[in-house]
């Protein structure tokens, strides 16, 4: 709207270096940049959501291999497990 008085009111031969012409440029908005920041803001707060949604995934991913590495001694270096330390 801002866009389309400003290229009738050039179409009627006011200046761009008019205050208000500068005015209404100014004001306008690239529709292409409206969009891209819309869906950018979009895109971080789902990205947020993921985040937060799996947070606890490293600290089951860090219990589960220190489990694993307990009890499957033998698929990491070769030996048994020795002794009854069971970290359970």
């Amino acid at each position: 709207m801002i866009e389309q008085t400003r290229v009738r009111l050039q179409n009627k031969g006011i200046s761009d270096e008019d205050h208000y012409m500068k005015t209404l440029k100014a004001a306008s908005i690239s529709e292409d940049n409206y969009f891209n920041n819309l869906l950018g803001n979009d895109i971080v707060k789902i990205a947020k959501d993921i985040r937060d949604a799996h947070s606890c995934d490293l600290f089951l991913v860090s219990l589960f291999l220190n489990k694993f590495v307990y009890f499957c001694p033998s698929l990491i270096n070769g030996s048994e497990i020795v002794g009854s330390n069971n970290p359970l």
